[in-house]
């Protein structure tokens, strides 16, 4: 729901400023004594590159758990998946483009998501 949420938003500061107000709103089981607002940012994502410090005072702010991906992230995100055992050790760690543009990770973790 929340990312469907964000997505629905075009200002990610203004989503980062109501997404508690969002989850009170909303029948979830987010416990505010238990869990915690995670916001990962796509380190390769250039047009966000200049604002990290404005996302970190927001999130600091919000009390929300703040990331910066690696460049690898997609490798990251396999790892939870038991399938990361089918696929040879240096496709994954080449991570070359493919045909349709896409590295191999991404080409991958779109088969498993």
């Amino acid at each position: 729901m929340i990312v469907d949420y964000m997505k629905s938003e075009y200002n990610i500061f203004a989503q980062l400023k109501d997404i508690n107000d969002y989850l009170d709103t909303q029948a979830t089981t987010f416990d505010k004594e238990l869990d915690s607002v995670c916001i990962i940012i796509d380190r390769n994502v250039n047009n966000l590159k200049d604002r990290y410090s404005e996302f970190y005072t927001t999130c600091n702010e919000k009390g929300y758990r703040l990331f910066v991906s690696n460049p690898d992230f997609e490798l990251w995100l396999l790892l939870h998946s038991n399938s990361i055992f089918s696929y040879d050790r240096k496709e994954l760690l080449d991570n070359a483009k493919g045909k349709n543009g896409k590295r191999f990770l991404e080409n991958v973790l779109r088969k498993h998501l």
